[in-house]
């Protein structure tokens, strides 16, 4: 079982949590640029139509990708952040601590 009180879970948290965030943002950024209207020329061989380069299909499509990912990895981080166990509580050292006592 996993300790989620460790520092190493926390630090493993903390940089999934950044770095999705991190690949969110350049993934929306470069579907940002897949976007724009320059990313389109018209070509008219017999009839015209739009084309697209085949650079920007694949920017396209690894903005998606990269920003599909960086939401995932947030959602986990944000997942591990949340369920982390309760902190056990330290071992009385009082014997009677565990037995119950009518009183009698």
């Amino acid at each position: 079982m996993v300790d989620t009180r460790s520092r190493r879970y926390e630090a493993a948290a903390r940089s999934m949590f950044w770095s999705g965030i991190a690949l969110l943002l350049l993934g929306l950024a470069a579907l940002a640029a897949a976007r724009t209207g320059d990313t389109r020329s018209w070509v008219c061989d017999p009839g015209c139509h739009p084309t697209e380069s085949t650079a920007w299909e694949i920017t396209r499509t690894l903005g998606a990708v990269g920003a599909a990912l960086g939401a995932l990895l947030w959602a986990v981080a944000v997942l591990m952040a949340t369920l982390r166990r309760p902190p056990t509580p330290p071992p009385s050292s009082d014997p009677s601590a565990g037995s119950s006592s009518t009183g009698r």
